[in-house]
C-alpha cells in the first residue's frame, strides 16, 4: 500500500517554487522590429497636410512623422491604407492637440514611422469611417519613401 493511503500517514505535498511574473512586450512577440531601437536616435522628418504629394529620403533608424487634421466627433479618422512594414514600421499612432496657437480646438492624427531597412515604400493614409467601409474614404495622403 502506498504511504499516502495508510491511515494516519503524513501526506507530503511538494510545493512548486514561486514563479516570477512574465512580462510580454511588443518586442517579445515580434510586433516591433528591435533593430532600429538599438541605434542612436536619428533625424525626424515631419510632414503635414500642407505638404502635397511629398517624397522623402530617410536613413535607416530615422523617423517619419505625419500629422493630419482630424475631427474625431465626425466618426472619420485617419488610418493606414498602404505601407510596407518591413521597410517602414509604425511606432506611434495617436490623436494630439494641434500645437499651432492660432487653432483653438484642432486635433491632429500623429503617425510616427521608423525606417527599418533600405528600400522604397509607398505610404498611403486614408480619412475614413471604418464602420461604413471603403466607400466612406473622403481623402487620401500619399508619401513616396526611399530609405538608404
Amino acid at each position: 500500500m502506498p504511504a499516502t493511503a495508510r491511515k494516519g500517514a503524513a501526506r507530503v505535498v511538494k510545493r512548486c517554487p514561486a514563479t516570477k511574473p512574465i512580462a510580454v512586450t511588443l518586442l517579445d512577440i515580434g510586433v516591433i522590429d528591435p533593430s532600429p531601437l538599438n541605434r542612436p536616435a536619428g533625424r525626424e522628418t515631419v510632414l503635414t497636410d500642407r505638404d502635397m504629394d511629398p517624397s522623402v529620403d530617410l536613413r535607416t533608424g530615422e523617423s517619419l512623422v505625419v500629422r493630419l487634421m482630424e475631427t474625431p466627433e465626425t466618426g472619420f479618422r485617419w488610418a493606414i491604407d498602404t505601407v510596407d512594414p518591413a521597410v517602414l514600421y509604425l511606432r506611434r499612432d495617436d490623436l494630439v492637440k494641434d500645437p499651432d496657437p492660432n487653432v483653438i480646438e484642432g486635433t491632429l492624427r500623429h503617425f510616427e514611422f521608423i525606417a527599418s531597412r533600405p528600400g522604397k515604400c509607398k505610404l498611403v493614409l486614408k480619412l475614413w469611417d471604418e464602420s461604413i467601409g471603403e466607400e466612406s474614404i473622403e481623402e487620401q495622403y500619399t508619401v513616396a519613401v526611399r530609405i538608404r
